[in-house]
């Protein structure tokens, strides 16, 4: 091993010391850390909850940071990797997840090391399979579930409308919801009932989980229904109205969905070519594609290709996706 290969090693290690030291120990900063741990001492709330205007709209608003800023601001913290688990419905821990994939990127990177590949292609391959592989299955998974609750979240509310023609209040209609609806609209809603019997106020608890679903179309559910005891009205008439609308959206996704999937279908083509390519020319040549693999130049030549696919694919995925 050369000792620029020893230099790019140790410069790898580092940064990924150091981006486990920050993501474990500061995820939210010192002061919130402090904040948070005087307030449950006091027993008073951790966070304030959200206002129903603020579960409106989902955008957050970016600061002027930089470049730089705006970078570090996309890296995923403890607390977005646990509700990403938590919207794939998965009983498991922010921490033991990433511990799991840390462990995974060594063990995969020794064995492949002592199996005769180069210390960069191995830490390459194990970053992939180790953290990429975990986290594109966590999305999939989510986004499935996401559909599946979004189809099913009209019927919920048609059932809690039901609810209240028949002079149930609006508790034990969402109890009845988490009763009676199959996963993952009963589950939540059998969470919000259960937090109600804790004590927690139906407000407070719908707000929580607004907050972990990250949905517009749960969000307007949770400001018609705040709105209404605010405010007063006929909360059967609103909700009506509401699983109306939601349907429409739902059409208007799916017709969307179509116009856009030769775009999507383009993006998955170009993006499967040059790995189809590349097995290929390593089936019928794997001498003349010896140097890609076993060569640090060959390594920083595949780092930068796959780059280069991520970027286009990212952006072809952007142009295909739209919001309603």
């Amino acid at each position: 091993m050369t000792e620029f290969e020893e230099n790019i090693i140790i410069v790898l290690l580092g940064v990924l010391l150091c981006a486990v030291v920050a993501f474990l120990l500061f995820p939210e900063g010192n002061k919130k850390r402090i904040d948070r741990r005087i307030a449950r001492i006091r027993g008073i709330k951790e966070e304030k909850a959200p206002s129903a205007l603020d579960l409106i709209s989902l955008r957050r608003k970016k600061d002027s940071v930089g470049l730089i800023g705006k970078i570090f601001v996309k890296l995923p913290s403890k607390t977005a990797i646990q509700g990403r688990i938590e919207r794939a419905g998965f009983k498991l821990n922010a921490e033991k997840y990433i511990f799991s994939c840390l462990g995974g990127v060594a063990l995969i990177t020794g064995f492949l090391v002592l199996s005769g590949k180069s210390f960069a292609m191995s830490f390459m391959a194990a970053i992939i399979i180790a953290i990429g592989l975990p986290h594109f299955y966590l999305g999939f998974v989510g986004n499935r579930r996401v559909k599946k609750f979004l189809l099913l979240f009209p019927d919920a509310i048609d059932l809690i409308v039901r609810g209240l023609r028949s002079g149930l209040p609006v508790t034990e209609s969402i109890n009845v919801v988490g009763q009676e609806v199959v996963e993952p609209v009963g589950s939540i809603f059998a969470n919000i009932g259960d937090s109600v019997k804790f004590g927690v106020s139906l407000e407070k608890a719908m707000q929580d989980a607004a907050v972990k679903l990250k949905l517009t179309e749960f969000n307007f559910f949770v400001t018609s229904i705040i709105l209404q005891r605010e405010t007063g009205g006929n909360l059967s008439e609103i909700l009506d109205n509401l699983s109306d609308v939601l349907r429409k959206r739902t059409m208007m996704r799916m017709k969307i969905k179509a116009l856009s999937s030769e775009a999507k279908a383009t993006a998955v083509i170009l993006g499967s070519l040059p790995f189809l390519v590349t097995s290929a020319l390593v089936y019928m040549s794997p001498a003349y594609m010896a140097p890609l693999f076993d060569t640090l130049k060959g390594n920083l030549i595949i780092a930068g290709a796959l780059t280069s696919i991520a970027i286009g694919m990212s952006v072809m995925a952007k142009m295909s996706k739209f919001e309603i």
